[in-house]
């Protein structure tokens, strides 16, 4: 057990991270989902192959579990992506536009759409294994990224310029929408 949790804690965490964008939360979903893991060996129902799917699926029921409870606002995919800190200030403001943009757009996926772009591109995994985490067939996985990357696509085109506006402080702060 010591083993898969060395090996899967961090994958499970930066998923859990992703999806709620709160530290907290993430570390609470790991955990809660590492438990039920231990509590499926101990009751005789733990995964004999596929631990990895598994987890990723415990994991990803609790996130909608949070979800459900939660005020419905959508779950962000990144919370904050990391700037280059050597980087010029012109192209800090670049970066920070284009980022914002890329959130934007993302957040006009659909949930399963969101989902799909993460694990594939995010974890790294292939058609199979999110098709077993979402509980989805491959053709379902392989039809909502399709529908994904071109909503993607025409949203980044579609996209306000201004996504990062300076309030009357000129403080910079953001706003999407």
């Amino acid at each position: 057990m010591g083993q898969i949790f060395d090996k899967h804690y961090e994958q499970i965490y930066r998923y859990a991270f992703r999806r709620l964008g709160d530290q907290a939360g993430a570390e609470g979903i790991a955990s809660e989902t590492f438990y039920r893991l231990l509590d499926a060996y101990k009751n005789g129902k733990g995964p004999s192959d596929g631990v990895l799917y598994w987890l990723y699926r415990v994991a990803h029921n609790l996130v909608v579990d949070v979800y459900r409870k939660s005020d419905r606002t959508p779950l962000p995919l990144m919370d904050q992506v990391l700037s280059d800190p050597d980087a010029l200030p012109e192209e800090n403001l670049l970066q920070e536009q284009q980022e914002a943009r890329v959130r934007w757009a993302m957040a006009q996926l659909t949930e399963d759409q969101q989902q799909v772009l993460e694990l594939k591109f995010m974890e790294g995994l292939d058609n199979k294994q999110v098709a077993g985490i979402l509980q989805k067939t491959i053709g379902a996985v392989k039809s909502l990224q399709h529908r994904a990357l071109a909503s993607l696509e025409r949203f980044l085109q579609e996209s306000p310029s201004g996504l990062i506006d300076r309030d009357d402080t000129g403080t910079g702060d953001e706003e999407l929408g």
